[in-house]
């Protein structure tokens, strides 16, 4: 038999590949339009890795933001397929329940619902540890804020050994020995389904919700019964350490806003608070204690605040952590920025300060006069 050579095919060249712009007209009308400037959307094609778009840009004079996706530095697409564009990364329902089902298998987790929201969801809390300290980590109660549940991830992870088969690191062991952990992943499900950046089904913000205003009576089974029955649960615990964990649009760098508005602020609240913001820095270079929100002069807080409310009721170190929208500036990564992944770690690293503070929590007498001087309180700045 004569062989015949195949005759090999050229192949086609690929269609050149289409410039889109993207174009948000009414970007000037967002919540936040203050924040646009130095923000860069997110792309991905799997919704597994998300890349920052390095071509995004905000016109203040037009109000609108742009970006393409035909730049090769973005990294932003591949050929073919679809591409997807977020703020940043979604944390989905979905996703939510598959890490109370992850908890919730887990061995010396104990996983309930509180209550349930507006639309019938439960507020579910994983609690964790069986120590004499009472520690309370919430989430999102903004929904929009989405890093703040791949931090609750990541705290979950590291607690409960979910990537380890259960084994944990000394850390974490003394951890578990010194608090009983409370840790509620999602404070606002309604929110997080109907795609509302700050508010639940009836449009009430949660961080407004913790005591009544003049201009209504909270927390309300009516307006808010993701706070009341948290709050109704704390009463039923008490509290020495809380953590109210959210993502912040303008400014760029992880930080902790503390309760210096409070009546009962004084020299043991700020030893505390100043401890808790060095040890973290300490172990994690990603957070940082110059920047933050300018605190709230002296007995003038907004008590309606979960930080603001939980410290006064219960006299207890309580803060509000924040994360960047956009890129970290402390350790800039411009191709990823502030992602998932660091929120997922940041999270991990919150037991660190935890167990570093945890000695003088409900300590008497004039403890901080023997403190480090690296631990001082630094007043923070909302100027970078």
């Amino acid at each position: 038999e004569e062989e015949e050579e195949e005759e090999e095919e050229e192949e086609e060249p690929p269609p050149p590949r289409k410039t889109i712009q993207y174009i948000i007209e009414n970007a000037k009308d967002a919540s936040y339009a203050t924040a646009w400037p130095g923000t860069t959307v997110f792309a991905s094609t799997d919704f597994k890795t998300w890349r920052r778009v390095l071509s995004t840009e905000y016109d203040a004079d037009s109000g609108h933001l742009t970006w393409r996706n035909d730049d090769n530095e973005d990294a932003n697409v591949s050929s073919g397929g679809s591409t997807y564009y977020a703020y940043f990364p979604p944390f989905s329902h979905r996703d939510h329940l598959n890490l109370i089902a992850r908890c919730s298998a887990a061995d010396g987790s104990r996983v309930r619902s509180l209550g349930q929201s507006l639309d019938g969801r439960e507020i579910e809390c994983v609690t964790v540890g069986y120590g004499e300290r009472v520690a309370w980590v919430i989430h999102r109660q903004h929904p929009g804020e989405s890093m703040a549940e791949f931090f609750a991830e990541g705290l979950l992870t590291r607690l409960l050994g979910l990537d380890d088969g259960g084994t944990i690191d000394g850390v974490t062991r003394k951890a578990l020995e010194m608090y009983t952990f409370h840790i509620v992943p999602n404070m606002c499900p309604d929110g997080g389904v109907r795609g509302h950046l700050r508010t639940n089904a009836c449009g009430s913000n949660l961080n407004r919700e913790w005591a009544s205003s003049e201009h209504y009576t909270a927390p309300t089974l009516e307006r808010s019964p993701e706070v009341y029955h948290v709050l109704r649960e704390m009463d039923r615990t008490g509290v020495d350490a809380f953590c109210d964990v959210h993502g912040d649009e303008e400014l760029p760098v992880n930080f902790i806003a503390g309760a210096e508005g409070c009546p009962n602020w004084g020299k043991r609240l700020q030893a505390l608070h100043g401890a808790f913001t060095a040890s973290y820095s300490r172990a994690n270079d990603d957070m940082q204690q110059r920047v933050s929100y300018e605190p709230e002069p002296p007995n003038q807080g907004k008590m309606n605040t979960a930080s603001n409310q939980v410290a006064f009721r219960f006299d207890c170190l309580a803060v509000t952590l924040e994360m960047p929208f956009k890129d970290c500036i402390t350790n800039p990564d411009p191709e990823y920025g502030w992602s998932p992944d660091r929120s997922r770690k940041l999270g991990a690293s919150l037991l660190d300060p935890l167990v570093y503070v945890h000695p003088n929590l409900r300590k008497d007498g004039n403890f901080w006069e023997s403190m480090p001087s690296e631990d001082d309180y630094i007043r923070p700045t909302a100027k970078y």
